[in-house]
């Protein structure tokens, strides 16, 4: 779990130091691999799938392996500081036993510099609002039963004021 502080400087949060938050509390992912196929770090198989809905495109691993191999060198190196990215399959095996609730606290950090920043509309709306709605989707994948937890809120102000966007949170 992440313990630190983001820095801040002047009214914006840095996405260098955004990423060092998520990078520490990933590091601390369970990892139930054991032996030597250990060689991708626990935060580049999770940065590998965060990099997907980052850049909002299902095919960003697949051009980051070919950039790699022919360049020597690919984006999701240069955003999130990924060394090697890993297989979809790899990264589902890695990361569908990870609880969400690892990530509780750098969405307190985050919330907190927000807060400190005067971006509170969005923060304090959610509170008001109260649960979050929810649904869940399970399938058996060979012997293993996977479940699936969405969860949103729509229509949320994204600042304190009457002219605000509305915006939804998955």
């Amino acid at each position: 779990m992440y313990t630190g502080v983001v820095a801040a400087r002047g009214d914006r949060l840095q996405f260098d130091q955004l990423i060092a938050v998520l990078r520490e509390t990933m590091e601390q992912f369970p990892d139930r691999r054991t032996g030597q196929n250990t060689h991708d770090s626990m935060s580049d198989v999770a940065f590998s799938a965060f990099s997907v809905f980052f850049m909002q495109s299902p095919l960003f691993l697949d051009f980051q392996r070919q950039m790699g191999r022919s360049k020597g060198r690919h984006n999701a190196g240069s955003l999130f500081g990924v060394t090697e990215v890993p297989s979809d399959n790899h990264i589902r095996s890695l990361l569908d036993v990870v609880p969400p609730e690892s990530l509780y606290s750098v969405f307190d950090e985050i919330t907190e510099q927000l807060i400190g920043n005067g971006i509170t509309g969005c923060v304090e709306s959610h509170h008001k609002l109260g649960e979050l709605e929810q649904l869940s989707l399970s399938e058996w994948i060979g012997k293993e039963r996977r479940t699936i937890v969405y969860q949103w809120i729509d229509d949320v102000p994204i600042r304190s004021s009457e002219d605000a966007l509305l915006v939804g949170w998955v």
